[in-house]
């Protein structure tokens, strides 16, 4: 049986999703901005240019990104991969549709905001969001563990010096664990268990019960992208105020807006104002890189900046159009 490659080159961004954003010019290339970097555009080199152009095997793509070490020592780079892969695929027809403005049925809308979940789990901010929460998860688990085990001893009869024994040392060894966990983070493996095992329920069913337009820039203007690109005015916004909005670009002439208002949804011509609040999401909540089909220098400059101001697209529950505030 052949012994499949490893695969060392891993996308936190799909290259199908990329590919909506390459350059105008060659469908194989695409823009890179780094964060805090000054405006030099150039080419291949990333040390030297920003932003840089270059193919889209090397964009949005980290070594050993969802590998993990096995127990014997070697390390894993294709489980998680490919896992991610097949995770993906079933939405690569919807993409199409969209970027070609075709109608999408509710099946599509079930797939593709599985998708979008999916892409909050995979991406490097999720790492941050990891370390924030961990902690909290690690103390919700010990008070679990003490409750269980607090329990299992109620039940054992107190003669039973040998069963008080086992469970005391189980107790033990378990809250050493989780001091592991307390002290080191979040497992790796579990990390990446979570990316790809993760169902997010809630997430999904907010996404859905939104209404979703489609806003359609003209020739003259492009949406970027970012490592970080499903946008919920976060802080705590998310999706849980009636003016949440979601934002997702689809491709450089597309991009996906949700709304709990009632909206007229489809596909919609977006002014310019529009599609600069929307590059300005994105950009705002990239970790470190921004893409474009453009060389642009307006992205470096907005890069830059340590505070962004958001503008609501829907101003009032009656509003059938965005409306900026």
């Amino acid at each position: 049986m052949a012994v499949m490659p490893n695969k060392y080159n891993h996308h936190f961004l799909p290259r199908l999703y990329l590919k909506g954003f390459a350059c105008d010019d060659d469908a194989s290339h695409i823009w890179e901005y780094q964060r805090l970097r000054d405006y030099l555009p150039g080419r291949n080199n990333r040390d030297k240019y920003n932003p840089v152009r270059i193919s889209l095997a090397k964009a949005g793509a980290a070594l050993g990104e969802y590998a993990h070490a096995r127990p014997d020592g070697t390390v894993d780079f294709n489980t998680y991969e490919n896992a991610l892969e097949q995770l993906e695929k079933p939405a690569d027809i919807v993409f199409n549709r969209i970027r070609n403005l075709q109608p999408i049925s509710d099946s599509d809308r079930e797939v593709f905001a599985e998708y979008m979940a999916l892409m909050t789990r995979r991406v490097p901010a999720r790492k941050d969001l990891v370390g924030a929460q961990w902690p909290q998860v690690v103390e919700a688990e010990e008070e679990n563990i003490r409750e269980l085990f607090e329990t299992a001893l109620s039940e054992v009869d107190p003669r039973d010096g040998k069963r008080i024994e086992v469970l005391q040392n189980n107790l033990r060894t378990a809250l050493e664990i989780l001091e592991g966990y307390r002290h080191n983070g979040m497992p790796r493996e579990i990390e990446l268990r979570t990316i790809v095992e993760s169902e997010m329920p809630q997430v999904r069913a907010a996404m859905l019960q939104m209404k979703w337009q489609f806003f359609v820039a003209e020739d003259y203007d492009r949406f970027v992208t970012g490592d970080n690109p499903v946008h919920t005015l976060k802080r705590g916004v998310g999706f849980s105020k009636p003016y949440s909005e979601l934002t997702f670009p689809v491709s450089s002439g597309v991009a996906l807006v949700g709304t709990y208002r009632d909206v007229r949804p489809g596909y919609i011509t977006a002014q310019s104002e529009l599609i600069k609040e929307v590059n300005r999401r994105l950009i705002a909540s990239a970790k470190k890189f921004a893409y474009s089909s453009r060389n642009r220098k307006w992205v470096a400059t907005i890069m830059k900046k340590a505070f962004h101001r958001f503008n609501l697209f829907y101003a009032a529950p009656e509003l059938s159009e965005p409306l900026l505030v």
